[in-house]
């Protein structure tokens, strides 16, 4: 977990800078002035720009870089301005309280919102804590503006025991963050364990029964495979097609979100022909196509070409049309369309099935949920496919949306860069 490493830098930072404060040599040179503040500035907001670094990475937000460089910036050119070319402590005091102040009120705020029930308190304690530390900047800015001190170290009563108050919070603070720390890997684990059970209770449901069915087919082909007619045969040998199919696709989602949960999946990208993934697919998927007498469209341009894994995409793309050809009755109609989005291509593929209720449209790329229906003729899905696309499409920097409508169709429609 990126986070941990985060908060840990950011702890060493913090840590540094208060060893920079408690030997700075005061009253010292212009250069040394500068040194230590330069360095105790620096090492203080490094610390609390990872911390928040940090608090992004756990809630799986994207690392504003920017804001944390600027950050950076900032107190690097105020140290230098007002240590070389307007030397005016009070102003460089005020500054670097100020940005120290905006940095802990952004963590405190991030620190209201939690990721998860079990961290709920944990979260608001070190958020109060926070709020307590913005507070203590704010009032060192003011502190730099209306009094104008000359002494930086403030060896006042008052400046003591702020001090003191704000260890005490900081120690409460990083305890904190040890707990939030073994909560969330207490959760991760259990969630595995959940997802372990899930697995076991797919594979005895959905992989048992097929086998079951196909065995005893096999045992009356060896018993008395001369005492039934053609049609008979060939219906029975049409429904062992059926199970077959429908088993490998299970299998090949198990296997794939095993992967993925057990973090082993590398995604390869280059430039792949979209046009000649989905027709192997459509070809791979023909039986089932056949069986219920669907009528396939793909409208898709033969050099329309994409930056994404071929294995994974072929993936995503076999799901959706076996989920468009469940969900679609017999003599109905599927289109594959893919069309150019300025710096990406979407793929869409429609159906004029039974659709999906608005209600659990939120369920189905939830793998936790584990939500899966039944088909027009019956056939049982396990739930795995539809998470398992969305995270494949995202690690191929795409994204994936769905609109259906009950009893006209669905669309399942995903994004792919066209280049790196």
């Amino acid at each position: 977990m990126k986070a941990i490493g985060y908060w840990a830098l950011s702890c060493l930072l913090s840590a540094l800078s208060t060893f920079v404060f408690s030997e700075y040599p005061y009253p010292a040179s212009e250069a040394v002035d500068f040194v230590y503040s330069f360095l105790f500035n620096v090492l203080l907001i490094g610390g609390e720009c990872f911390f928040l670094a940090g608090l992004w990475s756990f809630k799986n937000k994207r690392i504003n870089k920017p804001v944390l460089w600027g950050f950076l910036l900032a107190t690097t050119i105020n140290s230098i301005v007002f240590s070389f070319f307007f030397p005016v402590l009070w102003i460089r005091l005020s500054i670097n309280a100020c940005l120290m102040f905006v940095l802990c009120f952004i963590n405190a705020l991030e620190l209201l919102s939690n990721p998860r029930k079990s961290l709920n308190s944990l979260f608001k304690w070190s958020s109060f804590l926070y709020f307590f530390y913005a507070t203590s900047q704010l009032l060192r800015f003011v502190t730099g503006v209306f009094f104008r001190p000359v002494n930086p170290l403030g060896n006042s009563t008052i400046a003591i025991y702020l001090h003191f108050i704000l260890g005490i919070c900081i120690e409460v603070l990083a305890y904190n963050l040890i707990l939030i720390i073994m909560t969330y890997l207490n959760d991760e684990i259990n969630e595995q364990l959940k997802a372990k059970n899930k697995l076991y209770a797919v594979i005895a449901h959905d992989i048992r029964n097929p086998l079951g069915n196909l065995s005893n087919y096999v045992s009356i082909f060896k018993q008395s495979h001369d005492e039934w007619d053609d049609i008979k045969v060939k219906g029975w040998i049409d429904d062992m097609d059926k199970m077959t199919s429908n088993s490998r696709i299970l299998l090949e989602n198990l296997l794939n979100w095993s992967k993925s949960q057990l973090n082993e999946i590398i995604v390869q990208p280059r430039i792949n022909n979209l046009n000649q993934i989905i027709n192997n697919v459509v070809v791979s998927l023909k039986p089932m196509i056949d069986n219920k007498k669907i009528r396939l469209l793909i409208q898709i341009k033969p050099e329309t070409k994409a930056y994404f894994d071929a294995d994974m995409i072929t993936l995503v793309i076999r799901n959706l049309c076996t989920n468009a050809i469940k969900f679609t009755s017999a003599n109905g109609t599927i289109t594959i369309s893919a069309i150019a989005l300025s710096d990406k291509i979407e793929v869409a593929v429609n159906d004029d099935g039974i659709g999906i209720e608005k209600s659990k449209l939120t369920l189905i790329f939830d793998s936790k949920a584990n939500f899966s229906s039944y088909g027009t003729n019956g056939e049982k899905g396990s739930g795995f496919g539809l998470p398992l696309c969305k995270e494949f499409v995202e690690l191929n920097n795409g994204k994936i949306i769905v609109n259906s409508t009950m009893n006209v169709g669905s669309c399942f429609a995903f994004t792919l860069p066209i280049s790196p």
